[in-house]
């Protein structure tokens, strides 16, 4: 197994929205051009439209969370796990 840290510190509410949108904004773009590939089959494409509804409702709670603790600063974590698929 990899593992890969990201994120691991402190950060002000601006800081912390801003790596938030930024890594959702990613991961949607990521779904949004799997859909674009015209050979992704329907269940590919369902899959790709539920995480983007996922992530977006996701990120206007985390920003929605952020605003309303104004001042705070937010300690952040994102590690990667890269493993094979069949372990």
């Amino acid at each position: 197994m990899t593992e890969i840290k990201l994120i691991d510190g402190r950060f002000t509410a601006d800081e912390a929205e801003q790596l938030i949108r930024e890594f959702v904004n990613v991961k949607i773009k990521f779904h949004e051009a799997k859909m674009s590939h015209r050979s992704e089959n329907e269940e590919d494409l369902k899959h790709s439209e539920k995480r983007i509804h996922e992530l977006q409702r996701d990120l206007r709670t985390a920003v929605g969370s952020i605003k309303s603790a104004s001042g705070e600063r937010f300690d952040l974590h994102v590690n990667i796990l890269m493993e094979p698929a069949g372990a």
